[in-house]
């Protein structure tokens, strides 16, 4: 533990951080679990209406017309967890016109403020016709 959070080192080289008190909240993983948990039902244009979707995973690329990359960065001093910087992620994707943002990752980097502020980003994309209609299993929330 490092200044009040968690952080784990990924496989792929991201390293994701976690608030100490998120950690109470996380559910262990089993050979039970599904690969991607699962949302309601509902088409992928209809999980978040009049918000952004995120989600860490990417999506079959016949669901969304990708727009641009766009990231945040923590502004000031300050070590905080990068999860607080998403409604800034979903306003830059908005500007843009994106309906989501996809692959979302959070990473660390020194700014002229802080040795490890945080940062986040992902991918700016706008649902097609398919997305309307296809309905997708997939962990998401919605800023």
């Amino acid at each position: 533990m490092d200044n009040g959070e968690y952080a784990l080192e990924l496989a792929d080289g991201r390293r994701m951080t976690y608030p100490a008190a998120d950690v109470s909240e996380m559910k262990r993983l089993t050979e039970d679990t599904p690969e991607k948990p699962s949302a309601s039902g509902v088409p992928l244009s209809g999980l978040c209406r009049g918000t952004t979707l995120f989600t860490e995973y990417a999506l079959a690329s016949d669901l969304y017309e990708h727009i641009k990359e766009v990231q945040v960065a923590q502004k000031g001093m300050g070590y905080g967890s990068g999860t607080k910087y998403y409604p800034d992620l979903a306003a830059e994707a908005r500007k843009v016109g994106g309906d989501a943002v996809i692959s979302v990752r959070e990473w660390r980097a020194a700014t002229a403020w802080s040795w490890s502020a945080p940062h986040v980003g992902g991918m700016a994309v706008r649902w097609t016709e398919k997305a309307k209609t296809e309905v997708v299993t997939i962990e998401n929330k919605c800023f």
